[in-house]
C-alpha cells in the first residue's frame, strides 16, 4: 500500500467526524510518513507500522462506547451538584471527558473539591454523581442527529468545541483507592497523588504524572504523549500508538511494560525489577536505567540506544541500530552479539557462557540485529 492510498483510506474512514479532529489525525499521520521516509523506510513498511485504519476508528468508538455521556437537553434535564457531605466520602474517581482537560492533586484540607479553572458553574459542563464513595463525572455535549452508521454520537462529541478551553480541577484526599479517566482530546495531569490503581486513557490528549505513587498503573494513548516524573509503584503498563513516552526518576518495584507503534521512548533514571519494551518504528533512548532481573528490548526499525544495568539483557532489532552500554558492577559478563548484514563492534572482555551452577554473580546479554549496526560496551 502506498502513502496516498493509506491516507485516502484514512480520510474516508473519518469523513463523518468533526473536521478539526480529522485535520489533527491527518496531520499526525503525515508527520509519521515524513519521518519514516527520511529514515529510508518504504511507504509499505510505514503503512504496516502505523497499523490498519480500521483499528484507529475502532479504538475511538470503543472508548466512546464505554462513556456514559448524556446529551445536554436543558428543558428535560438539569444536573444536580452533590453536597459537600457526599464529597467527603469519596475514595474512587471516574471521569468520562471529551475535550476538557483535567488536573488532579491533593487538597490542603484533606477533603474533595471540584471546580472549573475558569470559575464557571460545573453543572454547565458536567453531569456529576456520587454514590458509595465513588465520584463520577461525564462531560455534557450538544445533541446532533445520529447518522446511518451510528456515528452521530462521535460527531456530537468531537464537534463540541465549547468545552475545549475548560479545565476540571479536582482537589482530593491524600490517598485514594482508584482513579479512572477516559478522554478524547483532553489532557490528564496528576500531581503528588497517591492511590492503589490508576487507569488513564486518551485518544489525542497527553497524560502527565508528577510525584505520584500507585500500586498499579495502566496508561494508554493513541496519539498523545505519556510523561512521568518522580513516579513510584508496583506494576505499570504504558501503551501508545504514535505518541512519545518520557520517563524520569521512575521506580516500579516489580514489572513494567512499554509498547509503542511509532512513538519514541526516552527513559532516564528508571528502576524496576523486570521490563519489556517494544516499538515498531520509534527510537528508544535509555540512560541510567536499572532493570535488575530482566530487560527485554525489541524494535522493528527504530534505533536502540541504552545505558543500563540488568542481570539478563535481551536487545534485538530488525533494521535499526543498537548501541548498548552495560553497567557490569564488577560482575562477569557473558555477551552474545550478532548482526546479519550490519557491522558490529564489541568493546568488552568476553567470557564463555556460564555453567548451570554459575548464575548469581553474572550478567547475560544477547544483542542481535538483522541489518543494523551493533555496538556493545
Amino acid at each position: 500500500m502506498t502513502k496516498e492510498e493509506y491516507m485516502q483510506r484514512l480520510r474516508n474512514a473519518l469523513q463523518a467526524y468533526d473536521k478539526e479532529f480529522v485535520h489533527e489525525i491527518l496531520d499526525t499521520y503525515e508527520e509519521h510518513f515524513g519521518a519514516g521516509i527520511r529514515s529510508d523506510r518504504t511507504e509499505q513498511e510505514i503503512c504496516e507500522e502505523l497499523g490498519a485504519v480500521e483499528n484507529l476508528v475502532k479504538d475511538i468508538e470503543e472508548m466512546l462506547g464505554d462513556m456514559d455521556i448524556r446529551t445536554h437537553q436543558p428543558d428535560l434535564f438539569t444536573a444536580v451538584q452533590p453536597h459537600q457531605a457526599q464529597y467527603d466520602e469519596i475514595r474512587r474517581i471516574e471521569l468520562a471527558l471529551v475535550s476538557m482537560d483535567v488536573e488532579i492533586s491533593p487538597s490542603s484540607d484533606g477533603k474533595f473539591h471540584a471546580e472549573l479553572k475558569s470559575g464557571e458553574e460545573l453543572s454547565k459542563y458536567l453531569n456529576e454523581t456520587v454514590s458509595y464513595g465513588r465520584y463520577y463525572a461525564s462531560e455534557i455535549t450538544h445533541n446532533y442527529k445520529n447518522d446511518a452508521n451510528g456515528r452521530g454520537l462521535l460527531r456530537m462529541i468531537l464537534g463540541n468545541m465549547n468545552n475545549q478551553s475548560q479545565t476540571l480541577i479536582l482537589k482530593v484526599p491524600s490517598a485514594l483507592d482508584s482513579v479512572k479517566t477516559k478522554t478524547i482530546s483532553g489532557d490528564v495531569e496528576l500531581n503528588a497523588l497517591s492511590c492503589k490503581a490508576l487507569n488513564l486513557e486518551t485518544v489525542s490528549g497527553d497524560i502527565e504524572l508528577q510525584n505520584c505513587k500507585s500500586e498499579t498503573s495502566l496508561l494508554k494513548t493513541t496519539s498523545g504523549d505519556i510523561n512521568l516524573e518522580d513516579v513510584t509503584g508496583e506494576e505499570a503498563v504504558l501503551q501508545s500508538a504514535s505518541g512519545d513516552m518520557n520517563l524520569h526518576g521512575v521506580e516500579i518495584a516489580k514489572e513494567c511494560s512499554f509498547s509503542s507503534a511509532s512513538g519514541d521512548m526516552d527513559l532516564n533514571e528508571v528502576k524496576t525489577e523486570r521490563a519489556k519494551m517494544h516499538s515498531a518504528s520509534g527510537d528508544m533512548h535509555l540512560r541510567k536505567v536499572e532493570m535488575t532481573q530482566e530487560c527485554n528490548i525489541s524494535s522493528s526499525s527504530g534505533d536502540i540506544d541504552a545505558e543500563l544495568f540488568s542481570n539478563n539483557i535481551s536487545a534485538r532489532t530488525t533494521s535499526g541500530d543498537i548501541n548498548v552500554c552495560i553497567d557490569t558492577r564488577g560482575k562477569k559478563r557473558y555477551i552474545s552479539g550478532k548482526t546479519l548484514s550490519g557491522s558490529m563492534r564489541m568493546e568488552s572482555d568476553l567470557y564463555e557462557m556460564p555453567f548451570a551452577n554459575e548464575t548469581e554473580n553474572v550478567i547475560i546479554a544477547n544483542v542481535n540485529s538483522v541489518s543494523g549496526t551493533v555496538r556493545i560496551k
